[in-house]
């Protein structure tokens, strides 16, 4: 641990288990005709988890949609490697039966513009992880990219060099087709060692498509504060405001209870300061201790934005949390509650000094002849 914050340079501080032997070599093949995407298909069909990565490059002025192109699909099943050239194959809903099939656990690494890269040529797909946000929630925000995470894992160098190549080039050199093969073989060998080690947390992370929708998890003023477009609550509606607090309470317990998802659980303890739901904030103290590091940033940001003073010393243990997200938002969140402290007690000092000592006091001769120099309101 770094003697002050000042020092602390964003690293890991907790426990690390030991290094798996790093990956080994594996069949790589090109898919660049509908024959083999077809067969590619079928063996994919049959692995009950899949690696998949995507390399894309951002639209161009002159393109007609602002989405960035595919350029390639990369599916790793424990066995080979596929690298589907999505710029001569134009046709891949063929992908879609293991990619929707509820059976096969699909593996990403940074799903979110891969989701929507995919989804833009109509390829939809359920049962995911994303291990990035496994590895940020384990690790933290620094040390959650590939490269950190593999060499944590198994002790493997990656070269990233080839990351910001123009991946609609043809033909792909060698080199390109080797980073884009590897980083699949990668995601997966991580998703070993994470299996291994942080069970709970591939756990709290997995995206089932039978995981229940947020409308049956949340009353129905609580569900835009869940939704991923933030715009949805602050434009959206305000029912919250004419609830009674007794209902407010009751249906943020019950959603706090129903919801285990990290990231849905965060917006939520966001919501409940949001609208200065105090009532709840035995809930957020239970989340200081929380298995998840965005559960306990958000806890603190919460507890601070409410003033909640009387946790101070919970939220300075924080200060040595494992994970410096965790850490930062303790630091702000102790000088806010300072800031706070001190501005309240500095008003009360100020009422208390401009306070009559008694009504005796109050109606003294020099202040009640102060009172007849002064002109009435016009």
């Amino acid at each position: 641990m770094p003697s002050s914050f000042s020092e602390d340079n964003g690293g890991f501080f907790g426990h690390v288990f030991p290094p798996m032997p790093p990956p080994s070599q594996f069949e790589r093949t090109l898919i660049e005709n509908y024959g083999d995407l077809t067969h590619c298909a079928g063996l994919i069909s049959q692995a009950p988890i899949l690696a998949v990565d995507v390399e894309f490059v951002a639209a161009k002025a002159t393109d007609s949609s602002s989405t960035p192109r595919l350029a390639l699909i990369q599916i790793f099943d424990g066995h080979q490697t596929y690298v589907i050239d999505a710029m001569k194959l134009f046709h891949l809903s063929i992908l879609n039966e293991p990619f929707m099939n509820p059976a096969i656990l699909k593996i990403f690494h940074g799903v979110g513009s891969d989701l929507r890269v995919l989804g833009a040529r109509d390829l939809h797909v359920q049962n995911i992880i994303d291990i990035e946000a496994v590895c940020r929630s384990i690790f933290g925000a620094k040390e959650s990219g590939l490269q950190s995470m593999m060499l944590r894992s198994c002790g493997y160098r990656m070269d990233k060099t080839l990351q910001r190549s123009d991946w609609t080039l043809r033909p792909l050199t060698s080199a390109m087709f080797l980073y884009a093969a590897r980083d699949a073989e990668m995601t997966y060998q991580l998703y070993l060692w994470l299996t291994e080690y942080y069970a709970d947390y591939i756990t709290a992370f997995a995206d089932s498509p039978y995981d229940l929708p947020i409308e049956k998890l949340a009353a129905e003023w609580l569900t835009p504060f869940l939704q991923k477009d933030r715009s949805a609550w602050i434009e959206g509606p305000q029912i919250y405001i004419s609830l009674p607090a007794s209902i407010r309470e009751k249906d943020f317990t019950e959603a706090y209870r129903r919801i285990q998802k990290p990231v849905l659980r965060a917006r939520l303890i966001k919501a409940a300061a949001d609208i200065g739901l105090l009532e709840v904030k035995e809930l957020l103290f239970a989340s200081l201790t929380a298995l998840t590091s965005e559960e306990r940033s958000a806890a603190v940001r919460a507890l601070s934005k409410m003033h909640v003073n009387e946790y101070r010393n919970e939220i300075r243990a924080l200060l040595t949390d494992p994970v410096y997200d965790v850490r930062k938002a303790a630091v702000y969140a102790l000088k806010h509650l300072d800031e706070s402290y001190k501005s309240e007690k500095h008003s009360a000092e100020i009422h208390e000094d401009t306070q009559p000592d008694s009504e005796e006091d109050d109606m003294s001769p020099w202040k009640a002849k102060l009172r007849g120099m002064i002109p009435p309101d016009s």
